[in-house]
């Protein structure tokens, strides 16, 4: 349940301004098994076969260790699906994103003149972010390696494109009823036989600011962690 929001300050009214702190209060999901529309994921042969055998390590007690596991960032997709507070900043040259969790950075280019260096593969990926009347359009692709989209392994390649569709909106009187609102588009064909999209909506928390550290580098640091987790580092194909 969320507190009382009537001491809360209001974002900006400004709809293409989204400075400030916002928090998922959905259910994580473990799994996602349809689009926004109810449809089936289009997992193609490769993608299909992937995710079953990241869920079979995981029913024999053997999961693989995903970016999470070792503190990397996990995506954009996991790290604004977690329940942790993020915030963004914003210029007229760009839009940053911090999130509490994983070191997770995005920052989307709006001037063409610093747009991320094409050369360089983050773990975000590279974003550029055009407006499109008061939703910010932004296309992400060029990532350091593929992630998982959810806990159980739904896969997402290093050359997955994504594109997102992000806005603020206000449907209430109330100062909780702002929400920044997200449609992510995912285009892979190595795992995918068509692009596909889910939604997702934040809730404006001005109440979870500063960030709380985040520190998960002392456990994975040793030598044994993931032996000791339980956990087993994925074969590569």
């Amino acid at each position: 349940m969320l507190p009382l929001s009537g001491h809360w300050p209001s974002p900006s009214p400004n709809p293409r301004n989204f400075e400030g702190f916002w928090r998922n209060y959905n259910i994580l999901q473990s799994q996602r098994t349809s689009d926004m529309f109810g449809a089936a994921l289009p997992l193609n042969e490769a993608g299909s076969a992937l995710l079953a055998k990241r869920m079979a390590a995981d029913s024999a007690g053997k999961p693989y260790a995903n970016a999470s596991s070792v503190c990397l960032p996990t995506g954009q997709p996991v790290q604004i699906d977690i329940n942790l507070p993020f915030v963004v900043h914003q210029t007229k040259g760009w839009v940053q994103f911090i999130f509490q969790q994983y070191h997770g950075v995005w920052t989307v280019a709006l001037d063409p003149a610093k747009q991320p260096d094409g050369a360089v593969r983050p773990y975000m990926g590279r974003s550029v972010g055009h407006w499109d009347g008061d939703t910010l359009v932004v296309e992400t692709s060029g990532f350091k390696q593929g992630f998982w989209l959810d806990i159980a392994g739904t896969p997402a390649s290093a050359d997955a494109k994504f594109t997102f569709r992000i806005r603020k909106v206000h449907q209430g009187a109330q100062l909780g009823d702002w929400s920044l609102e997200i449609i992510t588009t995912l285009d892979d064909p190595k795992y995918y036989t068509r692009p596909w999209s889910w939604a997702t909506a934040l809730v404006w928390r001005p109440d979870k600011g500063p960030l709380e550290e985040f520190d998960c580098e002392y456990s994975s640091n040793r030598p044994d962690y993931l032996t000791s987790s339980g956990l087993t580092p994925e074969p590569k194909d």
